[in-house]
């Protein structure tokens, strides 16, 4: 919701960014897998391809597309 400032949410990359890292850790697939894109892209965190595949394929375990 805040990263694409839905649901009168206004965007706010900093909230979304917490958040989603909060849901990861937390072992959320879909979060895990959001996290990993960012990561990759480098979309308001340091760009690290290992990483980003890392939370790719565990995500894929727990069952995230």
């Amino acid at each position: 919701m805040y990263r694409e400032g839905q649901y009168q949410f206004a965007k706010d990359q900093t909230k979304s960014i917490r958040y989603t890292k909060w849901a990861a850790h937390m072992g959320d697939p879909q979060a895990m897998s959001n996290l990993g894109h960012l990561i990759i892209n480098g979309m308001g965190v340091i760009r690290n391809e290992a990483k980003a595949v890392r939370l790719f394929r565990h995500s894929a375990r727990l069952g995230a597309a």
